[in-house]
């Protein structure tokens, strides 16, 4: 095979090739791979005739990442790139050839850009929504976006070359016939358009005034009663542009948002319904989204159907948890009935990863509406909180997390709520549990929070001693290494509360923890509130304990720290720190 090719003899050279193209592992075989991707080269230039056929063989063998590699070393890119120019037939092969070899195949990437092949491609990607006199086949157009692809997908170089080239424009173009064009040239097309829109060398900004969101939306609208073939080009796009801000917002004012939920409503793709769940991040289209009412009234149906599908069903909680994010959409939504709806959905069973994204879902919606007081109380009487109290016994940590995430919301400022917490059998063991032995760092924080917001709301002697006694102090003494000001605040105020139970068993447990070695930084901070709070949680300690009171007279870092605050700026540390030495000076030895 090898020594016909190198024939000048046509006839022999088209035998050899038509022997490859029928059996194209014989090339795999070869002993010198490298030797015969040379010799099509040069029966390439020795037979112009047979460009066509030359050219099919290098597509076809252009598809085995081992020929890929030798043709980059050989320089076939650059062989090729001149038949590009070409007859139709001819350009056919060679788009196909140049496509399959740039295949995630940066060196041949950059033999086209090398040669100047660019400016072709992106010519006839030009004439493929260009009124010619002989318009080009359908299978031509797959070819030229097909090979637009594989030379720009994840690289910046060509990608920003054939921007250079608007070619962005011309798919845009070519996409806007859709009643014109194949589907199959359309689903080429979105594909290459997600290319360069994935690069950082275009402007999404720009193309929010682009005929594109009119392109989209009628894609879609044709989409709706037909089938889904076209959605998963239309999908990635989308998925692309909505990591945008001003595609967020054009998506919802375009209606494509609209024509997204009618394809969930017919029970089409849940994709769909991400992309919604995605724009509702934007502050400015949940808003608007929530402010038209459609999205709720078809979140609450596909909610209460029981012929939803769970994943729909988990993604319409994510759609309420992400409305939930002022107080008056927060009032309306429980207003709405959802909540019922919310529980019963987190008490779904099922597949195990399906349960964990459904009851996640469910619990992080109904923390988001336990933000708003008003609703926290009626939250302990519907039922949500005992079904969060539940969902800290599942194995999963996003569940455990939005579980203490709704009790920790619901219980602050509410005396009622934090005394049913704390008085459910073994919830407060299970709380300490999670914070003491969960490799969550989240978990222990939302955890440690929850049990200074019970200590501090209780308003309870019994329920502080039921925490301590649990392992409560040490998790809420973990909340003063935490960096949030904020959260070392809720853990020294609950600490404080804690030392003035008088109560031997609660008072142990300050000792055992080594409390006083966590609120020296405290006292260093630069703010006066966390200052002034730690050392009233001192002085409360002082008078507690006399170990304690011991440690504090014999510690050098105290007295020091204490004697510098006499000078704070701030008169009310500067006084207690007075008041606290002072103490330190008369207590008993």
């Amino acid at each position: 095979m090898t020594t016909a090719l190198e024939s000048t003899c046509e006839e022999a050279v088209q035998k050899a090739l038509s022997e490859v193209l029928n059996e194209p592992t014989i090339v795999k075989e070869c002993v010198d791979r490298a030797s015969f991707c040379n010799q099509l080269l040069t029966a390439l230039k020795n037979h112009n005739s047979l460009a066509v056929t030359i050219a099919e063989v290098f597509a076809t063998l252009g598809r085995e990442e081992y020929f890929r590699s030798i043709a980059a070393e050989c320089g076939v890119i650059t062989a090729l790139t001149p038949l590009l120019a070409s007859t139709r037939d001819v350009r056919l092969q060679a788009l196909r050839a140049v496509g399959n070899l740039c295949f995630d195949n940066d060196l041949c990437r950059k033999q086209l850009l090398v040669s100047d092949g660019c400016p072709a491609l992106a010519g006839m990607v030009r004439e493929c929504s260009a009124p010619l006199q002989e318009p080009l086949s359908s299978r031509m157009k797959c070819i030229i976006c097909g090979c637009l692809l594989n030379v720009c997908n994840n690289n910046e170089e060509l990608c920003k070359e054939m921007l250079g080239h608007k070619v962005e424009s011309a798919l845009i173009e070519l996409l806007a016939r859709e009643g014109e064009e194949d589907e199959a040239v359309l689903q080429m097309a979105l594909k290459a358009l997600n290319a360069l829109l994935s690069s950082e060398a275009i402007s999404l900004d720009g193309l929010v005034t682009s005929p594109l969101p009119k392109v989209l939306y009628t894609l879609l609208h044709q989409l709706v009663d037909q089938d889904l073939d076209l959605f998963d080009g239309i999908h990635q796009v989308l998925d692309t542009l909505v990591e945008n801000e001003s595609w967020q917002v054009a998506v919802v004012d375009s209606s494509i948002a609209e024509q997204l939920l009618a394809m969930v409503d017919q029970e089409m793709q849940k994709q769909a319904l991400d992309i919604v769940v995605q724009l509702l991040k934007n502050d400015t289209c949940m808003q608007k989204l929530f402010d038209a009412g459609h999205l709720l009234s078809k979140a609450m149906k596909w909610l209460s159907s029981d012929d939803t599908r769970p994943e729909v069903k988990g993604s319409a909680a994510l759609v309420v948890g992400n409305l939930a994010r002022t107080d008056e959409n927060c009032k309306a939504l429980v207003q709405s009935g959802v909540v019922p709806l919310l529980i019963n959905l987190a008490h779904w069973k099922g597949d195990e990863e399906m349960c964990c994204k459904i009851h996640t879902a469910s619990l992080a919606a109904l923390r988001n509406l336990s933000i708003l007081e008003s609703n926290r109380l009626s939250f302990l009487h519907s039922g949500v909180v005992d079904t969060a109290i539940e969902a800290l016994c599942s194995p999963a940590a996003t569940v455990q997390f939005n579980a203490l995430g709704v009790l920790r919301l619901a219980s602050t400022k509410q005396v009622e709520v934090c005394r049913h917490i704390a008085m459910s059998k073994g919830t407060l063991i299970k709380l300490c549990e999670l914070v003491g032995q969960s490799g969550f760092s989240h978990i222990q924080l939302e955890g440690g929070r929850l049990l200074a917001s019970i200590v501090k709301y209780s308003s309870s002697t019994e329920v502080v001693k039921e925490v301590a006694v649990c392992g409560g102090t040490r998790c809420i003494a973990a909340l003063l290494e935490a960096a949030p000001l904020v959260i070392k605040n809720e853990g020294v105020i609950a600490l404080s509360l804690m030392a003035t139970v008088q109560d031997s068993q609660v008072t142990e447990t300050f000792v055992s923890q080594n409390t006083l070695g966590l609120i020296i930084p405290l006292l260093r901070d630069e703010s006066p509130e966390l200052a002034s709070n730690s050392l009233v949680l001192l002085n409360s300690l002082l008078a507690t304990s006399d170990v304690l009171a011991r440690k504090m007279k014999e510690s050098d870092g105290y007295l020091t720290v204490l004697e510098g605050l006499k000078d704070h700026t701030s008169s009310e540390v500067a006084s207690k720190a007075q008041l606290l030495l002072q103490q330190l000076n008369t207590s008993a030895q």
